[in-house]
């Protein structure tokens, strides 16, 4: 997130999970958060969530793109 400021880092975020279809549950279920403070954040309710909760949602979707990324190259 260095460098990115809190509504640009959820705007990413947002993104993302359109982009790849990703629902607030399957970041619970593959995270630890929780799927109901992950949808506020989503839904902009949530102003100011945690510097940690968005890197660890930052850190989940880069995995899951580098995941696919690298099935696609096989």
């Amino acid at each position: 997130m260095k460098g990115l400021t809190i509504k640009e880092t959820i705007e990413i975020i947002k993104e993302k999970c359109e982009e790849l279809e990703i629902t607030p549950y399957k970041i619970n279920k593959d995270t630890g958060l929780s799927s109901k403070g992950v949808q506020k954040i989503l839904d902009g309710i949530t102003k100011k969530p945690r510097v940690e909760t968005l890197d660890t949602i930052l850190s989940y979707l880069e995995s899951l793109v580098l995941s696919s990324e690298l099935k696609e190259d096989h």
